[in-house]
């Protein structure tokens, strides 16, 4: 994990970063990635579908393809989430920094 956050360390995703307050982030933190979608479930192909926004993780430093390492979080019908969309990014941000060494 150390090679990975050193060589990640210049990204400018980086820069002013709250991980790199944490004692021993290199050896500690687990690479993850987060990724967010909208999928068409009801009315495909139609004016009015409906989208799910599903979330999914995955490490970032296996080597198996994307079919077998990625692992569904959560999904609901932008209708219900709009309001909390954003709340529920920085509770996943949140947990990610309480839990970092």
């Amino acid at each position: 994990m150390k090679s990975f956050w050193s060589r990640y360390d210049a990204h400018p995703a980086m820069q002013g970063s709250v991980l790199k307050e944490k004692k021993r982030y290199k050896e500690r933190l687990i690479p993850l990635g987060l990724h967010g979608d909208s999928v068409p479930t009801v009315g495909c192909g139609k004016v009015w579908a409906k989208l799910l926004q599903s979330y999914s993780w995955h490490g970032l430093l296996g080597k198996a393809p994307a079919k077998l390492s990625t692992f569904f979080v959560w999904g609901a019908f932008w209708l219900i989430i709009s309001p909390i969309y954003f709340g529920f990014v920085n509770v996943f941000v949140r947990i990610t920094y309480t839990f970092a060494p």
